[in-house]
């Protein structure tokens, strides 16, 4: 297995020479990042001893660089270091077990922070903080399994099964600066710390001002066959960086961390074309071809785990039904899509079981975080006649309805709603268009005047299928108009005989109502309609459930 080792630098000229040499005995691979402000020869040491290296413009501390230098490592595995770092010297030999055994994805290593003995010498402090963490610097080499986010201190994270080495164990990091920088050194570096860490991270002052606890400290002496260097000589001033050099920019490290956060900027789509049939039959399945262009900042990912992944998924809207299919087959990519480039994807198409004019709204999805429509990327949206031809199947793709609850038109009329039990349950929020939160069909923004909001809230929110009712809190906030609200059943009628709720643009209005879910066609749905008004007027919708209606 081909080890790649990385490490960020800077002016680091008086022992950059021998942490290469001894990197040299187990790395296939040396990469290494020159910080460009550099003003020694460490640009040209680097060049001598190592594999690669890349010029990168830091502001302060290191870590917005490790997450890029460590992806262009090209070896099975990497092993991230720092230049005051150094493993055992006989890591060339303990390394090829680790590297073999295929139940980790990573390893943590014991720190052994290097101080001057007491007797003479070199010791590390056997004691907590100093003794007792593993650090993870050897990670597997594939895909997206590593990620190092940009703050101070950061730890790096890695999918899959991991293992902790033995702090007493014979493989260690040696950690040096403690005894590379002298007491003031070590201070003018805390005192940066505490300016990048600022009330948000820790600083680690206690591990770098360790002569404050001088009276308890444990030590364990090294030998010296370990060949550690004591002290670090210091480099030709001068040389530098060269200028003509390409250099990865603050800004392009900005992306690069956008791109692997938590909720990376990926919220852009060219719809560059589809297959789309213009008539299609009824409950059936179809293959259509779309191809998409990521126009975003940041890769669409496609792990393994669910959360985060996007793929492409569609909708279908039926005018006076509202949403009539609010997530229809994902179809996954094949493979990350890096900024700019494109995906032809083979999408699992499914039709409703309603003959009908449907808008068809392909969509991408970031699964379990939201639309990308919802984020402010257009979708891409096709007029349909879906037709009947004869018998339909009777097994729906969709679980639209219950068993048992008819699908054809004459259970779609609107009737009284049938007596039941009442069950209670704790508010749960599924509808707040302020930022879009709630259902999985929840908007996001503004509800226009004379607008229809439809929640498929039957089968969702603790709301079992079968409910017939329910109890729910409808609030109309920053609105621009004077109107009312009426909640009704997604049956195809709007009446009277439904709750209204009167607001206006200076009083928002908030009750707790009982409502008549949709049969039919419209089963388990809400729908929420916003009087008229003037034009660009509307307002923001809130929904509480709190209770539902089952049949006795």
């Amino acid at each position: 297995m081909a080890l790649s080792v990385v490490l960020m630098t800077k002016d680091s000229g008086g022992h950059l020479g021998w942490w290469l040499e001894r990197v040299r005995r187990y790395a296939d691979e040396i990469v290494v990042g020159v910080d460009r402000s550099s003003a020694d020869d460490t640009y040209d040491l680097a060049r001598a001893g190592a594999d690669r290296v890349h010029i990168l413009e830091l502001a302060g501390i290191v870590e917005p660089a490790k997450d890029w230098l460590a992806k262009q490592a090209r070896g099975d595995w990497v092993l991230m270091l720092d230049d005051d770092e150094a493993l055992p010297a006989d890591a060339h030999e303990q390394l090829p077990g680790l590297l073999d055994d295929r139940r980790y994805t990573h390893y943590g290593l014991p720190v052994r922070w290097v101080v001057p003995a007491a007797g003479g010498g070199l010791a590390w402090l056997a004691q907590h903080p100093w003794h007792s963490p593993r650090w993870v610097r050897l990670a597997r080499n594939l895909g997206g399994l590593l990620r190092v986010e940009p703050l101070m201190h950061a730890v790096p994270e890695v999918a899959g099964e991991g293992a902790n080495l033995r702090p007493d164990g014979t493989m260690a990091l040696y950690h040096l600066d403690l005894l590379w920088r002298d007491r003031p050194a070590r201070e003018a570096k805390m005192a940066r710390y505490r300016i990048a860490a600022g009330m948000t991270r820790p600083t680690g002052e206690e591990h770098y001002l360790y002569e404050d606890y001088a009276s308890t400290l444990v030590e364990v002496a090294i030998p010296p066959d370990e060949g550690l260097l004591a002290r670090p000589g210091k480099g030709r001033v001068g040389d530098g960086v060269p200028r003509h050099l390409p250099v990865i920019t603050l800004a392009a490290l900005g992306d690069h961390a956008a791109d692997i956060s938590d909720d990376p900027p990926i919220w852009s789509v060219e719809w560059l074309g589809h297959e789309t049939p213009a008539r299609l039959l009824t409950n059936r399945g179809y293959a259509v071809r779309v191809r998409v262009r990521n126009t975003s900042r940041a890769t669409w990912r496609s792990p393994g785990t669910v959360a985060g992944r996007v793929a492409l998924c569609h909708r279908w809207d039926a005018g006076v039904w509202g949403s009539e299919l609010p997530l229809g087959d994902v179809t996954l990519l094949d493979h990350a899509v890096a900024p700019g480039d494109e995906a032809e994807l083979l999408a699992g198409l499914w039709t409703p079981a309603r003959p009908g004019r449907y808008t068809l709204t392909w969509d991408m999805l970031c699964e379990r975080v939201a639309w990308f429509s919802a984020r402010g990327a257009a979708p891409l949206r096709v007029e349909v006649d879906v037709v009947d031809e004869g018998p339909r199947p009777r097994a729906p793709h969709f679980a639209g309805v219950a068993p048992g609850v008819a699908t054809d038109d004459a259970a779609a009329r609107p009737g009284p709603t049938a007596p039941g039990r009442m069950v209670a349950l704790p508010p749960i929020r599924v509808l707040d268009t302020r930022d879009g939160s709630g259902l999985a069909d929840a908007p996001k923004g503004p509800v226009a005047a004379d607008d229809v909001v439809v929640l498929h809230i039957a089968g969702a929110a603790g709301v079992p299928h079968h409910a017939t009712a329910v109890v729910a809190t409808v609030s109309v906030v920053d609105a621009d108009y004077g109107g009312f609200l009426t909640a009704y059943p997604t049956d195809g009628t709007r009446g009277q005989a439904f709750p209204h709720l009167y607001f206006g643009a200076d009083r928002p209005t908030s009750a707790t109502v009982v409502t008549a879910l949709g049969r039919g066609h419209g089963h388990g749905r809400l729908s929420l309609h916003l009087s008229s008004g003037p034009p660009r007027g509307g307002a923001q919708m809130l929904v509480d459930i709190s209770g539902y209606l089952v049949p006795d």
